[in-house]
C-alpha cells in the first residue's frame, strides 16, 4: 500500500525560527517617592546651612576676605576659629547640608549614576565624619543631635544610592547564562 497517495489529516507545524536572546532590560522604574525624598534633602540641607552659618562665613572670609568675628577668649586674645571647639562641631551639620543639597538635586534632576557614585562617596565621607565626631564629642560635651541625625540619615542616604547604582549596573540588567 502506498501512503503517498492517501489524504493528509492535519499539517506538522515547523518549529519556530530561533529568537535572537533579549536586549538588557529597561531599568525598574523609580519610586514614587523619590521626587519627595530628593526635594526633602535639599529643603533639609538648606536649612542646615542656613542653621550652622559660622563655618560658611570663615570660609567665606578666608576665600574672599569678606567680614568673620573672631573668637575671643578670656584673656582678650583672639582665637582663630579653626582651633576652637566649636569649628569641628560646625563642620559636621555643614558638611551634611552641602551632601542633602547635591544628592537632592542629583537624584531629583540628573541621575547619572556616575553622579550618583560620586554624591554616594561624598555622602559616606560626611556621615563618617559626623560618626567620628559624634563619638569623639561625647564624652566631653554630650550627644551632638545634629550628628546623631546625620549618622542616622546618612546611612540611609547611603544604602538609598548603593541600591539605585546597583538596580542600574550592568551586570544587574544583564541576562544570566
Amino acid at each position: 500500500m502506498d501512503l503517498s497517495k492517501l489524504p493528509k489529516l492535519s499539517e506538522t507545524p515547523k518549529p519556530p525560527a530561533p529568537q535572537p536572546p533579549p536586549a538588557a532590560e529597561p531599568p525598574p522604574p523609580e519610586p514614587a517617592s523619590a521626587g519627595l525624598e530628593a526635594w526633602l534633602s535639599i529643603a533639609i540641607g538648606a536649612f542646615l546651612l542656613l542653621r550652622y552659618p559660622r563655618f560658611l562665613e570663615w570660609l567665606s572670609h578666608r576665600v574672599f576676605g569678606t567680614h568673620f568675628n573672631p573668637f575671643v577668649d578670656a584673656a582678650g586674645n583672639v582665637v582663630p576659629y579653626s582651633q576652637v571647639p566649636e569649628f569641628w562641631g560646625d563642620l559636621g551639620p555643614v558638611l551634611f547640608g552641602i551632601v542633602l543639597i547635591l544628592e537632592g538635586l542629583v537624584m531629583a534632576f540628573i541621575r547619572k549614576p556616575a553622579l550618583v557614585a560620586v554624591v554616594l562617596v561624598l555622602t559616606a565621607i560626611a556621615t563618617l565624619y559626623n560618626l567620628i565626631y559624634l563619638i569623639m564629642s561625647y564624652g566631653r560635651y554630650g550627644l551632638a543631635p545634629v550628628s546623631f541625625l546625620a549618622v542616622a540619615f546618612g546611612f540611609y542616604i547611603c544604602m538609598y544610592q548603593w541600591k539605585y547604582l546597583r538596580l542600574r549596573s550592568p551586570e544587574h540588567s544583564a541576562p544570566m547564562t
